[in-house]
C-alpha cells in the first residue's frame, strides 16, 4: 500500500521562515501569514504536484538575485594576546617556578 502524498503549495517568499496558517476546503486552499494572504489557489487532488504562483516565483528569483549580489560586511579583527601555555602551568603549580613578576590570572 503506498502512502498518499498531497500537492504542495508555494507561498510568497516574504513568508519563508514565518508561521503560516493553511485553510483547505474541498475546492480551495488559502494560506495566510499574520492575517495577510500569501497564497490562494484552487485545490488540486493530484499527487506529487506543486502549485506555483508566477508572481511568487518572480519575487523569489528577484530575492535570490539580490542576495547573490550582496557582499558580506568586513569583519573587524581584534588582536588578542596569546600567552605561552607554560605560563598557566606555572600559575597552577604544575611546573616549577611559580608566578614571576607581572604574571597572574587576569
Amino acid at each position: 500500500m503506498s502512502a498518499w502524498t498531497p500537492a504542495t503549495t508555494q507561498v510568497h517568499p516574504l513568508a519563508v521562515g514565518r508561521r503560516i496558517e493553511v485553510a483547505a476546503k474541498l475546492d480551495q486552499v488559502l494560506v495566510t501569514c499574520d492575517g495577510v494572504e500569501v497564497a490562494r489557489h484552487a485545490r488540486s487532488w493530484a499527487r506529487h504536484q506543486t502549485i506555483t504562483d508566477p508572481d511568487h516565483a518572480a519575487a523569489a528569483a528577484a530575492a535570490r538575485k539580490a542576495a547573490a549580489g550582496t557582499k558580506a560586511a568586513p569583519v573587524d579583527v581584534t588582536e588578542v594576546e596569546e600567552r605561552s601555555l607554560d605560563t598557566y602551568d606555572r600559575i597552577f603549580g604544575i611546573i616549577d617556578g611559580g608566578l614571576s613578576t607581572g604574571e597572574g590570572a587576569a
